[in-house]
Protein backbone atom coordinates (compact mmCIF):
# COMPACT_ATOMS: atom_id res chain seq x y z
CA UNK A 1 0.00 0.00 0.00
CA UNK A 2 1.18 3.52 -1.06
CA UNK A 3 1.61 5.68 2.24
CA UNK A 4 2.87 8.85 0.39
CA UNK A 5 -0.32 10.91 -0.77
CA UNK A 6 1.59 12.42 -3.59
CA UNK A 7 2.89 9.42 -5.10
CA UNK A 8 -0.79 7.91 -5.20
CA UNK A 9 -1.66 11.38 -7.04
CA UNK A 10 1.42 10.79 -9.63
CA UNK A 11 0.29 7.29 -9.75
CA UNK A 12 -3.31 8.50 -10.71
CA UNK A 13 -2.17 11.03 -13.01
CA UNK A 14 0.08 8.81 -15.04
CA UNK A 15 -2.94 6.28 -15.20
CA UNK A 16 -4.69 9.22 -16.32
CA UNK A 17 -2.83 9.70 -18.97
CA UNK A 18 -1.74 6.43 -20.47
CA UNK A 19 -5.88 5.82 -20.66
CA UNK A 20 -6.64 8.96 -22.38
CA UNK A 21 -3.52 8.12 -24.97
CA UNK A 22 -4.76 4.82 -25.62
CA UNK A 23 -8.66 6.02 -26.16
CA UNK A 24 -7.52 8.55 -28.11
CA UNK A 25 -5.18 5.72 -30.31
CA UNK A 26 -8.40 3.37 -30.49
CA UNK A 27 -10.52 6.22 -31.27
CA UNK A 28 -7.80 7.24 -34.49
CA UNK A 29 -7.76 3.39 -35.50
CA UNK A 30 -11.48 3.22 -35.17
CA UNK A 31 -11.71 6.53 -37.62
CA UNK A 32 -9.17 4.96 -40.39
CA UNK A 33 -10.95 1.96 -40.63
CA UNK A 34 -14.03 3.41 -41.07
CA UNK A 35 -12.86 5.81 -43.48
CA UNK A 36 -11.48 2.34 -45.24
CA UNK A 37 -14.89 0.77 -45.35
CA UNK A 38 -16.75 4.06 -46.51
CA UNK A 39 -14.45 3.83 -49.56
CA UNK A 40 -14.55 0.65 -49.96
CA UNK A 41 -18.75 0.51 -49.95
CA UNK A 42 -18.74 3.82 -51.83
CA UNK A 43 -16.69 3.21 -54.88
CA UNK A 44 -15.97 0.16 -57.04
CA UNK A 45 -12.83 -1.04 -56.39
CA UNK A 46 -9.59 -2.57 -58.56
CA UNK A 47 -9.96 -6.61 -58.84
CA UNK A 48 -13.65 -6.34 -58.69
CA UNK A 49 -15.55 -7.77 -61.64
CA UNK A 50 -18.01 -6.27 -63.47
CA UNK A 51 -21.56 -7.98 -64.78
CA UNK A 52 -23.35 -7.84 -67.66
CA UNK A 53 -25.02 -4.48 -68.56
CA UNK A 54 -28.76 -3.82 -70.23
CA UNK A 55 -27.37 -0.36 -71.96
CA UNK A 56 -29.66 1.75 -74.54
CA UNK A 57 -27.82 3.43 -77.32
CA UNK A 58 -28.05 7.13 -77.86
CA UNK A 59 -30.90 7.39 -80.64
CA UNK A 60 -33.53 5.32 -78.08
CA UNK A 61 -33.68 2.16 -79.93
CA UNK A 62 -31.53 -0.41 -79.40
CA UNK A 63 -31.01 -2.07 -76.20
CA UNK A 64 -27.60 -4.27 -75.81
CA UNK A 65 -26.57 -6.89 -73.03
CA UNK A 66 -22.73 -5.80 -73.25
CA UNK A 67 -20.64 -8.37 -71.53
CA UNK A 68 -17.53 -6.47 -70.39
CA UNK A 69 -15.71 -10.26 -70.12
CA UNK A 70 -15.83 -10.77 -73.48
CA UNK A 71 -13.38 -7.81 -74.58
CA UNK A 72 -9.67 -7.90 -73.64
CA UNK A 73 -9.89 -3.98 -72.71
CA UNK A 74 -12.64 -1.46 -72.03
CA UNK A 75 -12.82 1.68 -71.28
CA UNK A 76 -16.34 2.75 -69.70
CA UNK A 77 -16.95 6.38 -68.69
CA UNK A 78 -19.73 6.81 -66.76
CA UNK A 79 -21.44 10.55 -66.46
CA UNK A 80 -24.28 12.61 -65.55
CA UNK A 81 -25.32 15.96 -66.78
CA UNK A 82 -24.77 18.79 -65.15
CA UNK A 83 -21.30 17.41 -64.03
CA UNK A 84 -18.67 19.68 -63.67
CA UNK A 85 -15.70 16.71 -63.40
CA UNK A 86 -17.79 15.20 -65.96
CA UNK A 87 -17.40 18.18 -68.41
CA UNK A 88 -13.65 18.21 -67.29
CA UNK A 89 -13.06 14.41 -68.37
CA UNK A 90 -14.48 14.77 -71.53
CA UNK A 91 -11.27 15.84 -73.36
CA UNK A 92 -9.47 13.12 -71.57
CA UNK A 93 -12.02 10.13 -72.46
CA UNK A 94 -11.61 11.49 -76.23
CA UNK A 95 -7.54 10.97 -75.98
CA UNK A 96 -8.63 7.34 -74.60
CA UNK A 97 -10.86 6.99 -77.09
CA UNK A 98 -8.35 8.38 -79.87
CA UNK A 99 -5.58 5.49 -78.94
CA UNK A 100 -7.51 2.52 -79.84
CA UNK A 101 -6.72 0.18 -77.79
CA UNK A 102 -10.02 -0.83 -76.02
CA UNK A 103 -13.70 -1.51 -76.61
CA UNK A 104 -14.67 2.18 -75.32
CA UNK A 105 -18.33 2.61 -73.92
CA UNK A 106 -19.48 6.09 -72.61
CA UNK A 107 -22.47 5.64 -70.40
CA UNK A 108 -24.90 8.20 -69.26
CA UNK A 109 -26.96 8.22 -66.50
CA UNK A 110 -30.14 9.75 -67.57
CA UNK A 111 -33.28 8.62 -69.13
CA UNK A 112 -32.69 7.99 -72.90
CA UNK A 113 -35.02 11.04 -74.03
CA UNK A 114 -32.53 13.65 -72.05
CA UNK A 115 -29.41 12.57 -74.31
CA UNK A 116 -30.93 13.03 -77.96
CA UNK A 117 -27.98 13.99 -79.70
CA UNK A 118 -25.55 14.63 -76.96
CA UNK A 119 -22.79 12.76 -78.14
CA UNK A 120 -22.58 15.21 -81.68
CA UNK A 121 -22.62 18.51 -79.50
CA UNK A 122 -19.85 17.21 -77.14
CA UNK A 123 -17.90 15.79 -79.93
CA UNK A 124 -17.49 12.88 -78.38
CA UNK A 125 -15.57 9.85 -80.78
CA UNK A 126 -16.77 7.26 -78.46
CA UNK A 127 -20.22 5.49 -78.41
CA UNK A 128 -22.93 7.13 -75.71
CA UNK A 129 -25.45 4.73 -73.79
CA UNK A 130 -27.18 4.95 -70.85
CA UNK A 131 -28.76 2.16 -68.66
CA UNK A 132 -32.00 0.49 -69.20
CA UNK A 133 -32.13 0.70 -65.53
CA UNK A 134 -30.72 3.07 -64.07
CA UNK A 135 -31.75 2.64 -60.63
CA UNK A 136 -30.23 -0.57 -60.72
CA UNK A 137 -27.10 0.88 -62.91
CA UNK A 138 -26.63 3.18 -59.60
CA UNK A 139 -26.72 0.92 -57.14
CA UNK A 140 -24.54 -1.84 -59.09
CA UNK A 141 -22.03 0.85 -59.56
CA UNK A 142 -22.33 2.46 -56.63
CA UNK A 143 -23.28 5.73 -57.58
CA UNK A 144 -24.71 7.84 -55.09
CA UNK A 145 -23.72 11.29 -56.25
CA UNK A 146 -23.69 12.78 -60.22
CA UNK A 147 -19.70 12.23 -60.34
CA UNK A 148 -17.67 10.99 -63.23
CA UNK A 149 -16.08 7.56 -63.06
CA UNK A 150 -13.40 6.09 -65.33
CA UNK A 151 -13.18 2.45 -65.49
CA UNK A 152 -10.45 0.22 -67.21
CA UNK A 153 -11.44 -3.27 -67.28
CA UNK A 154 -9.66 -6.36 -68.73
CA UNK A 155 -11.73 -9.02 -69.53
CA UNK A 156 -14.38 -7.81 -67.28
CA UNK A 157 -11.85 -6.95 -64.12
CA UNK A 158 -11.25 -3.97 -62.96
CA UNK A 159 -7.37 -2.82 -63.47
CA UNK A 160 -8.15 0.77 -62.69
CA UNK A 161 -10.95 2.90 -61.42
CA UNK A 162 -10.89 7.42 -60.98
CA UNK A 163 -14.06 8.56 -59.44
CA UNK A 164 -14.15 12.52 -60.49
CA UNK A 165 -11.58 15.08 -62.27
CA UNK A 166 -9.06 13.17 -64.08
CA UNK A 167 -5.77 14.80 -64.32
CA UNK A 168 -3.07 14.45 -66.74
CA UNK A 169 -0.79 12.10 -64.50
CA UNK A 170 -4.67 9.88 -64.60
CA UNK A 171 -4.71 9.98 -68.02
CA UNK A 172 -0.97 8.93 -68.75
CA UNK A 173 -1.11 6.05 -66.58
CA UNK A 174 -4.52 5.00 -68.23
CA UNK A 175 -2.52 5.34 -71.55
CA UNK A 176 0.47 3.09 -70.47
CA UNK A 177 -2.15 0.30 -69.35
CA UNK A 178 -3.60 0.24 -72.38
CA UNK A 179 -0.67 0.26 -74.62
CA UNK A 180 0.53 -2.45 -72.49
CA UNK A 181 -2.45 -4.29 -72.39
CA UNK A 182 -1.83 -5.67 -68.82
CA UNK A 183 -2.44 -4.64 -64.91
Amino acid sequence: MIKNPMKKIYLMIIALIVTVITLCLLLYLNMQSKEKLVDKLANLQVGESIDEMALISEDGTTVNRLNVRTYEMTAVFIFSRPCSPCNKNIPFWRRISSLKKAEIFGIIVEDVTKMANFAESMNLNFKLYCPEEINKFKENFRLKFDLAQTLLLMHGKIIYVKVGDLTPQDYFEIAKKLKKGEK
